[in-house]
C-alpha cells in the first residue's frame, strides 16, 4: 500500500524559497545557512586536531609495541595496514563521541545544538 502523499498547490512555497526569505544572505553564512562560515571552520578545525590527536596516539602505540625487540616484514606490514585503515574507524569514533557529547554532556536543548536544522 502505497503511503498518502499531500497535494501540492501553487501557494504551498518551496524549501529553498522559506529558506531565501527566513535567513539572509550575506556571504558569512554557509549554503545550508544554518551557521557562519567561521563557526563551521572552528568546528572542522577541532574535529581535525581530535582525529589527527587519537590517530597520532594510536599510531604512536603500535610503533611503540612493534618496535621494541627491532622491525620485521611482518610487523612493517601490519602497521602499513593500521596506517591505511585506522583514519576511518577513528573518524566513526570521533563522531560518535561527538554526537554523544552533543545530546548527553550539554545543558540546555540538545536536540538544537545537535541539529538545528530539524
Amino acid at each position: 500500500m502505497a503511503p498518502p502523499t499531500a497535494p501540492v498547490s501553487a501557494e504551498t512555497p518551496s524549501i529553498a524559497a522559506t529558506t531565501e526569505t527566513a535567513r539572509p544572505r550575506d556571504g558569512r553564512l554557509t549554503p545550508a545557512g544554518l551557521q557562519t562560515r567561521e563557526t563551521l571552520l572552528r568546528r572542522r578545525l577541532t574535529f581535525l586536531a581530535l582525529c589527527t590527536a587519537m590517530f597520532a596516539v594510536l599510531t604512536w602505540g603500535i610503533v611503540s609495541v612493534f618496535g621494541a625487540g627491532g622491525w620485521v616484514t611482518t610487523e612493517l606490514i601490519i602497521l602499513t595496514a593500521f596506517v591505511l585503515g585506522a583514519p576511518w574507524t577513528i573518524l566513526g569514533i570521533a563522531n560518535a563521541a561527538v554526537g554523544m557529547w552533543l545530546l548527553h554532556g550539554r545543558r540546555g536543548d540538545a536536540m538544537e545544538a545537535a541539529a538545528p536544522h530539524l
